[in-house]
């Protein structure tokens, strides 16, 4: 047959055949069974055309009437009766003019010029399960191709959960060790398992039924009364302690400023006192003279106000002038009417008889020519005349005011 010719076997009933077939393998290119990727550039939709064709050689891979298009414009019939190319291949088999002999497998009987594509996959076509996408244990397993071309179940199914051996992923999600606590074999500090005190140093390590287990270090029955000592590695430190040994003190003496050591926690035993003080006695002093008298009272600490220690010797406690060892003399009484002021009980007179006082004669020049002489013994605080030499008239002795008696 010529380049321009066509073969008409089957006449109409071939056209008819043609079409049902090209109805069939657009169901299949629907269903994913065939991959249809470009139409020849003559035309625009795949759906119209009859050069149709995968360039790799799919099905009614398209001849032409010089050896690449279709002589009869339809796509080539999957397992049909034989149709005629230029070229082409029959699907059934039979070679057309010029062409191959096809497959009946879905890869697809070669067009005018073309070769055979692969769609699907062949039937006991064995992969991994890896290469269909699964992961973790089932990655391990093999898929075989099925009958109608698809690819079977994995041989290695996902389980319900994983197991807790490091890396494992037996629900083959890509997620290893769902849902596990812990990992077996995998160590901790015991810090982060709520452990304190000693213990927190230690490890735990994930047993088989992942579960932490026990911490390296064991805790002890009780914690000690050493300061933050928590040997039992759970709650505060010093738990039944009365008292912190070492640290913990305590008032004592009568006067409750000394100190006590605790030295024994569990049974709040303390040592001796140190440094306590013991109660003083004070007295009175009311005038503030530094000397008191035989009024006391008996404290702790510093004495109250107007108390002292002593000397308790003051003979008259309201008059700040009046204390044993006064030296100083006085013209009023001190309050009391005893002019008694150094406590020697009784009055001493500054002047006393035979003491000199005044004149008792006057020279021509009216200058004093005897001095007096105290004959009388003068009571405390009265006052006493003297003698005076007087220039006019004629130089005579007068009396006048003198001083007053001074005592102590």
């Amino acid at each position: 047959m010529g380049s321009g010719g066509r073969s008409h076997r089957g006449g109409h009933g071939w056209r008819k055949n043609v079409k049902t077939n090209h109805y069939f393998v657009l169901a299949l290119v629907a269903a994913g069974f065939v991959q249809v990727t470009a139409c020849s550039s003559e035309f625009t939709s795949c759906a119209d055309s009859r050069t149709c064709a995968n360039p790799s050689g799919g099905i009614g891979g398209g001849g032409s009437d010089a050896g690449g298009t279709s002589a009869g414009g339809e796509p080539i019939a999957v397992g049909g009766a034989a149709g005629e190319s230029e070229g082409g291949a029959t699907a059934s088999g039979t070679a057309g003019e010029g062409g191959a002999s096809g497959s009946e497998s879905l890869a697809g009987a070669s067009g005018e010029g073309g070769a055979a594509g692969a769609v699907g996959c062949s039937l006991g076509e064995q992969r991994s399960c890896a290469e269909g996408g699964l992961r973790g244990s089932c990655a391990a397993g093999i898929q075989t191709c099925t009958a109608d071309h698809l690819w079977g179940d994995c041989s290695i199914q996902p389980k319900i959960k994983d197991s807790c051996v490091a890396g494992n992923d037996d629900t083959c999600n890509g997620v290893v060790n769902e849902g596990c606590p812990c990992v077996q074999g995998q160590t901790r500090p015991c810090s982060d398992g709520g452990y304190v005190g000693k213990c927190a140093a230690g490890k735990q390590t994930c047993g088989a039924n992942a579960t932490w287990g026990a911490c390296s270090i064991a805790p002890a029955a009780a914690d000690t009364c050493v300061l933050g000592n928590n040997d039992n590695c759970s709650g505060p430190p010093n738990e039944g302690c009365l008292c912190i040994e070492g640290v913990t003190t305590k008032d004592c003496g009568v006067c409750q400023d000394g100190k006590q050591t605790c030295t024994n926690g569990k049974t709040a035993q303390y040592g001796a006192c140190t440094g306590g003080s013991a109660m003083k006695t004070y007295y009175l002093d009311a005038d503030g003279d530094g000397h008191a008298v035989n009024v006391s009272t008996t404290v702790c600490g510093p004495a109250p106000a107007h108390y002292i220690t002593g000397p308790v010797d003051d003979c008259y406690d309201l008059n700040k002038d009046a204390f044993p060892g006064q030296t100083k003399y006085f013209t009023v009484q001190r309050g009391d009417g005893s002019f008694d002021y150094n406590c020697i009980n009784g009055e001493e007179a500054f002047y006393k008889i035979g003491d000199q006082n005044g004149c008792a004669a006057c020279a021509a020049d009216c200058s004093c020519a005897t001095l007096g002489v105290i004959s009388t013994a003068y009571a405390c605080g009265v006052q006493f005349g003297t003698g005076s030499c007087y220039g006019d008239p004629n130089c005579s002795l007068h009396g006048v005011a003198g001083p007053t008696q001074a005592c102590h």
